[in-house]
């Protein structure tokens, strides 16, 4: 159960700062937005924010990431490693195990690829003065 807990949290953040964008709006009503000096790059339906889909995935045909303390090992395409940080650059579904000293997960995609991270029982520490 904490692992599909921590997959929502997850799943919320990632689609949460990839649906919205910063507007500005003119008209201080809540029922109203206008924006006036840019416009997303892509507008998301509401209801298309969580899907069913969102929580099954083929283990068989995921990236799997394995965390290894200071290390990292992918298997699959779409994520490198590089010491500590691995960057997941290409759609896809990924399998994240094991634990990770001082490290962190980078997901750099367009906007329109879908990406999704599975946290299987994952422990992260992270120094910020370190990156």
């Amino acid at each position: 159960m904490n692992n599909s807990k921590s997959f929502l949290l997850f799943s919320f953040l990632i689609l949460g700062n990839w649906a919205c964008k910063s507007t500005t709006t003119t008209d201080p009503s809540p029922t109203t937005t206008t924006p006036t000096t840019s416009t997303p790059d892509v507008l998301v339906p509401l209801e298309q924010l969580e899907l069913a889909s969102d929580y099954t995935y083929d283990a068989n045909s995921s990236n799997t990431i394995k965390l290894n303390g200071s290390s990292i090992t992918v298997t699959g395409t779409g994520a490198k490693a590089s010491g500590s940080i691995v960057t997941i650059s290409a759609a896809g579904t990924y399998i994240v195990s094991g634990n990770l000293s001082n490290g962190q997960i980078v997901v750099q995609t367009d906007a329109t690829d879908a990406v999704k991270v599975v946290l299987n029982g994952i422990e992260i520490a992270n120094n910020i003065e370190d990156f």
